[in-house]
């Protein structure tokens, strides 16, 4: 019976249509699954959140990292975060020997290890001295924290909040810190009312800000969305994440409001880890800057050549010219012959030839 359903007309072309979808998903899983992503992502997020997807304290960080370091299909960049992340969440770092055998573990060349010792350059604490015979452990406890049903996210892979979204949320609610983001204006009295009474007429946001809305129906192009408050603009110096600028759609998307981020560039998990392997080589030669404008001079005025003087002169203006200058020698005229009138002879010889002929006889 299926296979007569999946023979029938209307599915073969339905079956064409989203074969091209399906081989591209089915390539992805395959990429995902190969690169063991998912095991990464997991580890990766139990230690920047400091807890696992069930809220628990994560106690065997280094048991699921060691396999990762061991596999071969893991790539070397992200063996190389995972040790990154593993050093920045123990706040007084690690000891040299553990440290080695990690490294080991990994088996990264020279220039991925220069990754790991540049981030003593970003004020993080890499090693710390044994400990002293007798000494206690000033490891602090966190009491667990029960996470409320709002709280709750469904991807495992993206807990972790950028800090980016807390900022525009305590700006939205007016509880951010004014001295660390001081106003550049101060706000007038009718500024402050309008925006308390707009703030009063809002609904509450939900918590429920990762909750996947693809099932949901989405608005067509001809239902426009009026946001309601002042536009939301958020510009980092010195790169974005790809999770920053989701922060910055789910904010537009709880409190209504337009809500623009950029940066100088945006960051990605290769390039952050070849900027922090450069942090010790020399800067290279910095460009020059941009020489100011200058307008190019004008154009000049094209010559005027003088009129070309006269091959011959008549001799009564060569005589004239001779008395004005009062010379005492006479001055030869300059004459051509085809300037002489004709005698008469030649004019009587031509006016014979005009006639017709001439005479043998007188």
């Amino acid at each position: 019976m299926k296979d007569v359903l999946a023979n029938l007309p209307q599915f073969q072309e339905l079956k064409a249509k989203y074969s091209a979808h399906i081989s591209i998903a089915q390539d992805c899983m395959a990429a995902f699954e190969k690169s063991k992503l998912s095991q990464v992502g997991t580890v990766e997020q139990n230690m920047a959140c400091g807890e696992t997807a069930d809220g628990e304290l994560p106690k065997t960080v280094v048991l699921d990292m060691v396999p990762l370091l061991d596999d071969q299909f893991v790539s070397p960049v992200d063996k190389v975060r995972l040790l990154c992340l593993y050093i920045i969440s123990k706040e007084n770092g690690l000891l040299d020997d553990d440290r080695r055998k990690l490294l080991e573990h990994a088996r990264l060349d020279s220039g991925l290890r220069e990754v790991i010792n540049n981030l003593s350059l970003l004020d993080v604490k890499i090693s710390k001295p044994p400990r002293k015979p007798g000494e206690k452990s000033n490891k602090k406890k966190r009491d667990k924290k029960k996470r409320s049903e709002e709280e709750e996210v469904p991807y495992e892979l993206s807990r972790y909040v950028p800090v980016v979204k807390k900022v525009m949320e305590g700006h939205l609610n007016n509880t951010i810190d004014s001295s660390l983001y001081p106003y550049v204006r101060e706000m007038e009295p009718e500024e402050i009312e309008e925006e308390a009474r707009l703030e009063a007429q809002r609904p509450a946001p939900s918590l429920r800000t990762t909750r996947p809305k693809w099932q949901q129906k989405t608005k067509s192009q001809g239902e426009s969305r009026n946001p309601s408050g002042a536009r939301l603009i958020l510009f980092i110096a010195g790169g974005m994440t790809y999770s920053e600028i989701r922060s910055a759609y789910e904010i537009a998307d709880i409190y209504n409001r337009e809500v623009y981020i950029g940066s100088t560039h945006v960051i990605t998990p290769s390039t952050f880890i070849e900027d922090l392997k450069g942090l010790r080589k020399p800067m290279g030669k910095i460009p020059p800057p941009v020489p100011a404008y200058v307008p190019p001079p004008p154009e000049p005025e094209p010559r005027r050549e003088p009129p070309p003087l006269k091959q011959h002169l008549s001799s009564s203006s060569a005589q004239s010219s001779a008395r004005s200058s009062g010379a005492s020698t006479p001055v030869p005229s300059v004459t051509d012959d085809k300037s002489l009138p004709p005698s008469s002879t030649d004019s009587g010889k031509s006016e014979k030839k005009k006639k017709g002929g001439f005479r043998l006889f007188g």
